[in-house]
């Protein structure tokens, strides 16, 4: 009886150690929980600038958080058609997007894209920072997402395939636009607007539909419209903001520190392309070249005719907008000033 009474002691600690060991050897060979996947959307195709941006900011994401989320990028409108994705983003049909904000479902899409109001590519990224708090406002309160980033892609300029260097040669042309505020730019400046989806440039030229497209230059590469255009009219006509967003309940429902290096990593991605773009100005002219394509850039006597040809209707859009309006011509001031 008296050994009985030792070996009890002894068995029960055998027995716990026991436990212990199996316990730790479960946690070590757990399954690790799955990841949070944020599926992006781009409509960029594979291996553009923007698409490469956008994989570099989801490998840093990922690598911050120790893989616990993650951003898997869709390329060249695999997920989502561009005119729907911000609503597929609002309605979490997809988490993330990587679009311009010239594209606002179900708002006015002039709030990102007011003709003429920079006066270069360094004014229009000197202005995404500002603005990003005003955007924001609007995006979180209607459309259930925010901008994580944003940063401009240069402005939309005046493909054609006739020359237009004067207001005079504004008259009788056909012009794509791609929204309602190139629609306006164009006839204030004597054009004739026809609506088009901006992924549509190629084929509307191809076809005659219309004389000219208003885009970005980048555009022009990527889709090749030198093979259907000749002219590159550079007059900075609208600013452009590309923007990082993101549905706001995913958003919301992050850890505060995951949220901090989501907005970070946005950031820093937004900067870097800024910075690709601004460069980009100089460099584009010898690709467009290259291509056969004549630049021609709007000396500033005649782009001041321009801008007063238009300043009605960005009078009238600016003050529309109440104290956004205000907010948005003290910030372009501001950059125009300090970029001229």
């Amino acid at each position: 009886m008296k050994k009985f009474t030792l070996l009890l002691p002894l068995m029960v600690a055998i027995l716990l150690l026991s436990s212990l060991a199996i316990a730790c050897a479960g946690e070590k060979g757990a399954t690790p929980e799955e990841p949070m996947i944020l599926r992006l959307t781009i409509p960029t195709p594979a291996g553009d600038k923007l698409t490469v941006n956008a994989e570099e900011l989801a490998q840093r994401f990922s690598e911050r958080t120790n893989g616990a989320y993650q951003i898997k990028v869709y390329p060249g409108e695999q997920l989502v058609k561009v005119p729907e994705t911000m609503d597929a983003v609002r309605s979490g049909t997809i988490e993330m997007a990587s679009i311009g904000l010239g594209i606002f479902a179900g708002l006015d899409p002039g709030l990102a894209e007011v003709p003429l109001l920079y006066n270069n590519v360094r004014a229009n990224a000197a202005a995404c920072k500002p603005s990003a708090e005003l955007y924001n406002e609007i995006l979180k309160e209607k459309l259930n997402q925010m901008a994580l980033g944003i940063y401009t892609t240069g402005a939309q300029e005046l493909i054609s395939q006739k020359p237009v260097k004067t207001l005079a040669d504004w008259k009788g042309l056909l012009v794509g636009a791609t929204n309602p505020e190139t629609a306006a730019l164009t006839t204030a400046l004597g054009g004739s607007p026809v609506v088009i989806p901006w992924t549509e440039c190629y084929s509307n030229l191809e076809k005659g539909v219309v004389d000219a497209v208003l885009t970005s230059t980048q555009w022009t590469m990527i889709s090749g419209l030198n093979d259907v255009a000749t002219y590159v009219i550079r007059f900075y006509a609208t600013p452009t903001f590309n923007t990082y967003l993101i549905n706001l309940d995913v958003f919301n429902e992050m850890p505060k520190d995951v949220q901090e290096i989501l907005i970070e990593e946005a950031w820093r991605a937004s900067d870097a392309m800024a910075a690709v773009h601004i460069q980009a100005e100089t460099e584009d002219r010898t690709i467009l070249e290259s291509l056969g394509m004549e630049v021609y850039d709007l000396p500033t006597a005649e782009r001041a005719k321009w801008i007063e040809a238009v300043k009605s209707y960005v009078d009238e859009k600016l003050t529309s907008l109440g104290d956004f309006g205000d907010k948005i011509r003290e910030i372009a001031e501001k950059a125009n000033a300090e970029n001229p």
